[in-house]
């Protein structure tokens, strides 16, 4: 029930369960740069809860992959800028 994807230097990510949120969830991304919360469904201006902060997501590598780590509450869509 949680879906990303990269498009276009952009991050995708979405929770769609209804009642489980998501914390540390190391989504795998193609670029070794770090990436910024550009929008985010949970924002209050959008009805949200203001759980996500727009902050800069540092790039971690594992065995040779790069990964950004992020918390995705439950219906929740995020999208992130690469740097």
């Amino acid at each position: 029930q949680t879906l990303a994807y990269e498009r276009s230097g952009l991050l995708f990510a979405f929770n769609f369960h209804s009642t489980n949120s998501l914390s540390n969830v190391l989504v795998p991304v193609g670029r070794d740069t770090d990436y910024q919360v550009v929008l985010t469904t949970d924002d209050g201006k959008y009805g949200g809860w203001d759980r996500v902060t727009h902050t800069i997501c540092p790039v971690k590598t594992f065995d040779g992959q790069s990964y950004v780590e992020l918390y995705l509450p439950a219906r929740t869509g995020v999208v992130l800028k690469a740097l």
